[in-house]
């Protein structure tokens, strides 16, 4: 198996042990508010995966995470529910995890230090400009299947816009402290450890 495969699968497969346990224990520098938006410490391992490890790597962390999170500990009996478990599973874990690893990829390819991180700020704000709609739009179709989720719906009257503007104002902080903690771990790892290991290095 090439290095370009094996290596994502562990490197995937270590971040999502390491963000499935701290989301399970709901570890975050601050938890509960709006739709609970902490800064969750796993979203850190999340994004530091799908960035360095590539599509493979960020899936696998993304779904392993959230497995471990909808099985175990305290985040249990909110993301086991089918309607919450399964438009997360693949919507947050693996289509927008994949996008990032290719748009990371496509960012080290082009900018160089400090550039690549005013780069990287804009790949995380898509990353919640379209991964929370596409969220919605599904779990909203889904919320006659869970009491939990129509509820959240029916508080704003149903209106989709006005759930999605909630949602992007209770996410704002996080994905300022998501950039600022992932910005400081790239500043931190010499160039070549920067490198996605599904590129293979130039001989």
């Amino acid at each position: 198996m090439k290095k370009t495969i094996w290596a994502p699968i562990i490197f995937g497969v270590v971040m999502g042990i390491l963000g499935g346990i701290s989301f399970a224990a709901n570890l975050a520098f601050f938890s509960g508010g709006d739709f609970g938006a902490g800064i969750g410490i796993y979203g850190i391992f999340w994004l530091i995966a799908a960035a360095l490890g590539g599509p493979l790597a960020g899936a696998i962390t993304g779904s392993l995470s959230l497995i471990i999170g909808a099985s175990i500990g305290q985040m249990k009996a909110a993301m086991s529910e089918p309607v919450t478990f399964y438009p997360n599973l693949v919507i947050s874990c693996i289509v927008m995890q994949c996008l990032l690893g290719y748009a990371y990829r496509f960012i080290f390819e082009r900018f160089r230090m400090p550039a690549r991180l005013l780069a990287w700020a804009g790949i995380i704000i898509g990353w919640y400009l379209i991964g929370s709609p596409l969220l919605t739009i599904t779990q909203y179709w889904l919320r006659d299947f869970s009491p939990a989720v129509k509820a959240s719906y029916e508080a704003f009257s149903n209106n989709l816009w006005a759930f999605q503007l909630a949602m992007y104002k209770a996410f704002a902080p996080q994905a300022t402290a998501y950039f600022i903690i992932t910005s400081m771990v790239f500043i931190a790892l010499p160039e070549h450890y920067r490198r996605p290991l599904w590129i293979e290095p130039k001989k």
